[in-house]
């Protein structure tokens, strides 16, 4: 059985562990080595460019990943990728979208599963499978903690939908020097990371 939106909205709003925006991470382009340059032209474009198969998407489909977490589980992840791996995925530069209207644009939660498995299960949504195995002490796979959701293809979006994240007030400063002022009054809001790490 259903509930409402707004009674959705209040479940989300009493839950620490949950949210009801999902956020799409960036960082440093092929262009570019300053992720605040990728964050502008993806909202001047108002457009996500979906990823191959040459990263983490299975299969012939690109897709663009978000993550299902509160703010202070996006902190946390930017903050672990920043100091455990050897590639960095993405900076503390993202879009935020609610949930619903990601949904109502084709984002779906992905399915965590291995990737033998996976084949044999969802050979044509292999673009929304997650490889997660732990049969291998010595190489156990897990990317749970993003609670990731995909969409397939490019991800094109209003510019009222958007939330921007960004991870410190240099980078807030350097944001609202460089947006155009009418993007800037239509946005829902910018949401500087850094007061929520510390």
């Amino acid at each position: 059985m259903g509930i409402s939106k707004e009674n959705w909205k209040h479940l989300m709003s009493t839950r620490s562990d949950m949210s009801s925006y999902v956020t799409h991470l960036t960082r440093e382009s092929d262009k570019s080595d300053n992720p605040l340059d990728t964050l502008l032209k993806i909202i001047d474009d108002r457009k996500l460019i979906g990823s191959n198969n040459k990263g983490f998407i299975q299969g012939s489909e690109r897709a663009v990943c978000f993550q299902d977490a509160p703010l202070s589980g996006i902190v946390q992840n930017v903050y672990q990728n920043q100091v455990q791996e050897s590639k960095i995925r993405y900076r503390g530069f993202g879009l935020m979208f609610s949930k619903d209207y990601a949904f109502k644009k084709g984002a779906r939660p992905v399915i965590y599963e291995t990737k033998e498995e996976a084949r044999g299960k969802f050979p044509l949504e292999l673009w929304r499978v997650v490889t997660f195995d732990l049969n291998d002490s010595t190489n156990f796979i897990d990317w749970t903690h993003e609670r990731e959701w995909r969409a397939k293809g490019d991800f094109e979006f209003e510019i009222e939908e958007l939330i921007i994240l960004i991870p410190n007030y240099v980078a807030y400063q350097q944001l609202i020097k460089e947006l155009d002022k009418d993007i800037l009054n239509n946005i829902q809001g910018i949401v500087q990371m850094a007061p929520i790490n510390f």
